[in-house]
Formats: structure tokens, C-alpha cells, sequence
């Protein structure tokens, strides 16, 4: 039997912590980056992800110097994610303290950027978030929808060499009510 990780997930739109609700804007602000960094350090977790949320909405590169920051001071392995849009912006955020890259939009409008970055930084770092509504792979971007089925595309992704899926339900995002556990079983049954 696997072991239980525990993974935790932080939002920011550059400036601040955030949460949005069902991906909507205004997102509820929860105060400096830095402080809710140094509180999930202390609850001694597996992982930390961190996603730039506003990153790619505003078209601009990954925050380099306050990801180093960040990662100074963490010692779990760590996910960032958010303007990733080159191969270099992976090169830099792994020179900046990240073990692996969150590629999400990107990679719903080119595929093929998933599978130069597996090859060239391997499978391991390379993460992709699937945003899901209804089952199906929701772009955040503009609020467009891709009617794309989050099985089919999963299955996709794991082909172009990704090594791990985020997978999230954009309809429970926010709503306190726990993860969408059919779906991640379906998807996750799927990709076994």
C-alpha cells in the first residue's frame, strides 16, 4: 500500500496569498505569501505546490527572484507553477529553488511543449494541472471552454511524458466541500 503524502497548495496572484472561489475573480486575500509558506513548512508536509494564478491571465513571466525567496525557505520538495511558457522559464524556476514545474493553460493550446519539456528536464518534473468542469477540461483563460473529456485529456498528458496530474474540479474549487473523489477516481482508474 502507497503511503499517505500530505501536499499542500498555495495560491498567489504575485502579490499576495489568494483563494479564489470556483476560479472567479475577486479572489478572497489571505495575507503575505511568505507567512502561509512558513506556517505549512512548520505542519512538517510532504509537498508544497505554488501556483501563480495570475501569472499567465496577465501574460507575464514567473515571478524568478520572490520564487527564490519562497524556496529558500522551504525543505519539501516544491511545485511551482504559473507564465510558463518557454522552455527557459523551466530552466529558470529549477535554478530557482523549484523540484518541479506546474504547466496548465500551455498545455491545453500545445501539447508538444509538454513533451520537450519531459525530455529535456524528465518526466519527473513536469506536472500539469487539469482544470475540469462537468468532467470535461475547462480553460481558465477568458472563461473559454474546451469540451475535451478530463479522461481522454489525462490520458493524453501522461502520453506526451507528463509525471504527475493536478487535477481539479473547478465547479467544488472554494465550496468547502471536499474534492470531487469520482472524478479523480475515474481519471486516476484510467491512467493506472
Amino acid at each position: 500500500m502507497l503511503k499517505s503524502r500530505i501536499i499542500t497548495t498555495l495560491l498567489w496572484d504575485g502579490i499576495q496569498q489568494v483563494k479564489p472561489v470556483q476560479f472567479k475573480r475577486p479572489y478572497r486575500k489571505l495575507g503575505s505569501m511568505m507567512d502561509a509558506i512558513k506556517v505549512v513548512e512548520k505542519r512538517d508536509i510532504d509537498e508544497l505546490i505554488l501556483l501563480d494564478i495570475e501569472a499567465t491571465y496577465q501574460n507575464r513571466k514567473p515571478l524568478f527572484k520572490e520564487i527564490q525567496e519562497f524556496t529558500n525557505n522551504i525543505f519539501c520538495p516544491v511545485t511551482i507553477g504559473g507564465g510558463i511558457l518557454e522552455l527557459d522559464d523551466i530552466t529558470k524556476l529549477l535554478e530557482s529553488g523549484a523540484d518541479k514545474v506546474c504547466i496548465c493553460e500551455e498545455a491545453i493550446h500545445n501539447p508538444y511543449f509538454i513533451e520537450q519539456a519531459a525530455r529535456k528536464f524528465g518526466s519527473q518534473a513536469i506536472v500539469v494541472a487539469v482544470n475540469t468542469m462537468l468532467s470535461h477540461v475547462a480553460s481558465s483563460i477568458g472563461d473559454r471552454f474546451n469540451s475535451t473529456n478530463a479522461k481522454i485529456y489525462a490520458k493524453a498528458i501522461e502520453d506526451c511524458g507528463a509525471g504527475e496530474i493536478i487535477l481539479t474540479d473547478v465547479l467544488k474549487d472554494g465550496m468547502m466541500q471536499g474534492y470531487n473523489a469520482e472524478l479523480i477516481f475515474e481519471v486516476s482508474y484510467d491512467l493506472s
